[in-house]
């Protein structure tokens, strides 16, 4: 299955930003941190051509129903019948939650050369959820689902890579897997690929490819790509050859500040911060003391400390710093009732 949050999957190493500087420099100094796992069933990778009844029934929510085709589909060693039977399993769904039996199925569905089998188990033993932990064994699996072309096996050991506990650190080699998944969109690879490319780490240092597997991840509304990439075209991005300034990526300050909204309004403190100072200085936009007040009062309420904001927004008027603090209180109860 392909999911933005697999099971066990790292969460990516991402870029960190300075505060005070509208420039981002990339960071892989952080470790990666699971996540939870998937809740869809194995349907996108290796769904069986034809209609499968265990599947259709899965899909449908027939979860008893969709286990006990399964159980009978796996008695034949249909493999991708044990891969359906440890999603079951694993997420609880038509029968109690139980990490061993959904192991024991995934392992089954991998020795039969399911891929998202291999996939799942991978992960299992990389964590030692229902089964003993073996990191070793974990990178084989997922080498094997990664040979046929698995999204996120090639992003997982990508990160392994990055990470350089279960493997030694190595940057070309994560660059390598990163990119494998990014050809294949996933947003997530497109943006730690092209912050790879970013810092020459593992590839040759190459601002335009940055620039471009960043842009992609944006477009595909991932929050920190949207940022990152943002504060790209708000700025330029330039290299001196032969002692003249070769642009590599045209500044564009309104399309960047479109960038820096739209990760603002998905809640991301920084870009509030950027997206304040735009409204504040004409970047991109007409001066907006209000819209400005209000985007820097919620970065403030977010962690986000800008002491120039601060000053702007102390010299506001009562009516201006009125208008600010009920639009940003407005935009918060919007989000509250988003989720």
């Amino acid at each position: 299955m392909q999911n933005e949050k697999p099971g066990a999957n790292f969460r990516t190493l991402l870029c960190a930003l300075a505060l005070g500087t509208m420039s981002a420099h990339p960071s892989f100094a952080q470790k990666p941190k699971a996540a939870a796992p998937p809740a869809k069933p194995f349907t996108t990778e290796t769904r069986p051509v034809n209609d499968d009844p265990a599947y259709a029934a899965f899909d449908e929510g027939r979860y008893v129903e969709a286990l006990k085709l399964a159980k009978e589909a796996a008695a034949k060693n249909e493999p991708q019948a044990y891969t359906l039977i440890g999603q079951i399993y694993e997420q609880g769904l038509g029968a109690i939650k139980d990490e061993v039996k959904a192991a024991e199925a995934y392992a089954q569905g991998a020795a039969l050369g399911d891929f998202n089998a291999q996939f799942q188990i991978g992960m299992m033993l990389l964590q030692g959820r229902g089964i003993n932990k073996n990191p070793d064994k974990a990178v084989s699996f997922l080498e094997l689902a990664a040979q046929k072309n698995h999204v996120l096996a090639n992003y997982n050991l990508a990160l392994i890579y990055v990470e350089g506990e279960t493997r030694p650190q190595d940057f070309a080699k994560a660059a390598q897997y990163f990119e494998k998944a990014a050809v294949q969109e996933h947003p997530q690879a497109q943006f730690d690929l092209g912050s790879l490319y970013s810092a020459g780490r593992g590839v040759e240092q190459d601002y335009a490819k940055a620039a471009y597997w960043t842009e992609l991840a944006a477009k595909a509304g991932l929050i920190d790509a949207q940022l990152e990439y943002g504060v790209t075209l708000i700025n330029g991005r330039s290299i001196k050859k032969n002692g003249l300034e070769v642009p590599i990526v045209p500044k564009n300050e309104v399309i960047g500040l479109k960038y820096l909204e739209a990760a603002a309004d998905k809640g991301n403190p920084v870009a509030q911060n950027r997206v304040s100072r735009a409204y504040r200085f004409g970047v991109g936009t007409d001066y907006n003391p209000v819209a400005s007040a209000k985007w820097h009062l919620l970065a403030r309420n977010a962690g986000v400390s800008d002491p120039l904001m601060d000053l702007f927004v102390a010299k506001l008027s009562p009516d201006a710093r009125e208008k600010a603090q009920k639009a940003a209180d407005e935009w918060q109860d919007q989000r509250a009732g988003a989720f």
